[in-house]
């Protein structure tokens, strides 16, 4: 999906394709399966599992922190993110960043 937006020209949004691009793989396969699953839910459905995911992106294995290291720390706007491209991220690790493995998530 990375690939078709990042080809993307001509549109009212030009630089959100350019800003997907640059954005952390494993957010991209987690968004992007988080819009599969929510898919025909309700809000109150979808509430619970965007709070999950949040969570575990916060606290949890996520590239969150090396962008923020990225952008406000360093300033180099260079994230190093793990992994580097989409292929080498697994379902399990976008399945990970959608499940709750703590007792505080809803």
């Amino acid at each position: 999906m990375g690939f078709l937006l990042c080809m993307m020209t001509g549109s009212e949004h030009t630089t959100e394709p350019l800003l997907w691009c640059r954005s952390s793989k494993l957010s991209q396969v987690v968004v992007l399966r988080e819009l599969r699953e929510g898919a025909g839910r309700s809000l109150a459905e979808c509430l619970p599992m965007e709070f999950r995911m949040v969570h575990q992106c916060v606290t949890g294995k996520s590239d969150f922190v090396e962008g923020v290291r990225a952008l406000l720390i360093d300033k180099t706007g260079k994230p190093q993110w793990d992994p580097s491209s989409i292929e080498q991220v697994g379902q399990s690790m976008a399945l990970n960043c959608l499940v709750c493995n703590s007792g505080t998530c809803l």
